[in-house]
């Protein structure tokens, strides 16, 4: 079955070739032209992928991204001619898996679609294995080397949370309100604490996967560029 894309985007010459172009390359698009139009769409169905434009007539593209970050982790690829770095590092705070600035080549576009659905978990698997470690959702553990490394419930939901969406700049305030909703009041202290917690018990090789992201927070990469932090 092709891939649903939700595309909100307001320039009707960007909008209508994307939307052409994606459909003859096998993608399922609604398009949405409004912001309040895109935040309905976007929390109230499912989608493989959004491409989301940040300036919108009524409404903000990053509040349309926090408002879905905050209930799903469906990739999310900005499009915009906002090129600023703040404006970059405020989607990637934000959730977004990328940022195209416009002008774009839709060759290009179309790899990075195909890069991000490539990295979304298959609904039949039931953990990730990354250096020594296996994270088995089922039994809601780690193992290290075929051993249980012992984290506590919250422990293994924030890891969880983090693995299932790699490569990804999660901040403290999206874990807050993600794995560990419902938990009382934590503050973002907290967070790193539980953070460090982990990786002691996971050991230096597979705490290298887990990234300290400055001004935002932390990036689980299955393929590590370096040492963690």
């Amino acid at each position: 079955m092709s891939k649903r894309i939700l595309l909100i985007e307001d320039d009707p010459d960007i909008a209508g070739q994307l939307v052409e172009q994606l459909h003859r390359a096998g993608f399922r698009v609604l398009l949405s032209v409004h912001g309040r139009a895109g935040m309905r769409h976007a929390l109230s169905a499912q989608y493989d992928l959004m491409l989301l434009d940040v300036m919108l007539p009524g409404g903000d593209g990053f509040e349309i991204l926090r408002a879905v970050r905050e209930r799903s982790a469906v990739p999310v690829i900005v499009l915009t001619a906002r090129t600023g770095v703040d404006d970059r590092v405020r989607a990637f705070a934000l959730g977004a898996d990328d940022y195209l600035p416009k002008p774009f080549y839709f060759e290009e576009l179309k790899m990075r679609i195909g890069a991000r659905l490539s990295r979304v978990p298959a609904e039949e698997e039931r953990g990730v294995r990354f250096a020594n470690v296996e994270v088995d959702f089922d039994g809601q553990r780690a193992l290290l080397d075929g051993k249980d490394v012992g984290l506590t419930r919250v422990e293994f939901l924030l890891l969880r949370w983090m693995v299932e969406r790699p490569d990804r700049p999660l901040t403290r305030a999206q874990l807050i309100n993600g794995p560990l909703r419902g938990e009382g009041r934590v503050q973002e202290r907290t967070v790193d604490s539980h953070i460090a917690h982990i990786r002691r018990k996971l050991g230096a090789q597979a705490s290298a996967h887990l990234k300290t992201v400055f001004r935002i927070g932390y990036r689980f990469e299955p393929q590590p560029s370096g040492s963690g932090s």
